[in-house]
């Protein structure tokens, strides 16, 4: 079961067992065996309840891949979509995911209403990127929560109208407003970025409003959105203290960094 999980194919799945001496191999009686024993898992997993912590930040992304279609008889590129949850406590957990022809509303919709049904609730902060059709099923299934653009995704789009030379400058500067430790730090960090790349990339500064500007008006605390921005949020070794201080000398160094890049 591990090996198929992996996409170990049947045929090597053979050579392994006829290398050990062993003649039979792995038939599709088998195969089949081991795909519902997988379905039973997923499914427990999938229809799981949701009601036991809480979940005040969630993040909802989409990736396409290719999925064999049986009733067309044929592999073809649907949207996987996934929901996942972090607790007060920085803890993550994945909440539920499934298999759709697009990301249309209707999909997302779908999406969020068996979160809720399944008993999600509490949830403070929605984190996704700007598709319309999400936004439009966010808005209407999450009523009442605060909805952050995903900072990687607009980093993309962001480096798209930057030469591919001076990338690097960018993004640092770009990742440079989001390491402060307050929203008054922040906000004037963001002007100063805005200003430093405003002659050498006006497009970049054009599309300035939609920036992903973090959102304060909560009690959505500092040190929580630098745990869920990270890939393995450790709560137990972050202070409030401890990251305000090196968040804030690790952000001067980098922005003297980027003022010097600019002005060579």
């Amino acid at each position: 079961m591990t090996a198929y999980v992996h996409g170990v194919s049947t045929r090597s799945v053979d050579d392994l067992v006829a290398a050990l001496g062993i003649d039979a191999g792995i038939s599709k009686s088998e195969v089949s065996r081991i795909c519902k024993r997988l379905d039973e898992h997923v499914d427990a997993f999938r229809n799981r309840s949701l009601d036991h912590p809480a979940f005040p930040y969630a993040y909802l992304d989409a990736t396409y891949v290719n999925v064999r279609d049986n009733a067309l008889g044929q592999v073809v590129l649907k949207a996987i979509v996934i929901a996942t949850g972090i607790t007060a406590g920085g803890d993550r957990e994945v909440l539920g995911l499934a298999a759709g022809d697009s990301e249309s509303e209707a999909f997302w919709g779908e999406f969020c209403r068996s979160l809720r049904r399944r008993g999600l609730g509490g949830v403070r902060l929605v984190i996704s990127d700007a598709h319309e059709g999400l936004k439009a099923a966010i808005r209407k299934h999450f009523t009442g929560t605060s909805w952050q653009r995903c900072r990687v995704h607009f980093a993309h789009n962001l480096l798209q109208r930057v030469p591919k030379g001076h990338q690097d400058m960018v993004a640092a500067a770009f990742r440079m407003v989001f390491m402060h430790p307050d929203a008054t730090t922040v906000t004037t960090a963001w002007d100063d970025t805005t200003k430093l790349l405003s002659k050498q990339f006006p497009k970049v500064v054009r599309s300035q409003s939609r920036w992903p500007r973090p959102r304060f008006s909560r009690p959505h605390h500092r040190v929580r959105l630098y745990q869920i921005a990270q890939p393995n949020p450790r709560p137990e070794t972050v202070t409030r203290q401890s990251l305000a201080t090196r968040t804030g000398r690790n952000a001067r160094r980098r922005e003297l960094a980027v003022r010097r890049r600019s002005r060579g």
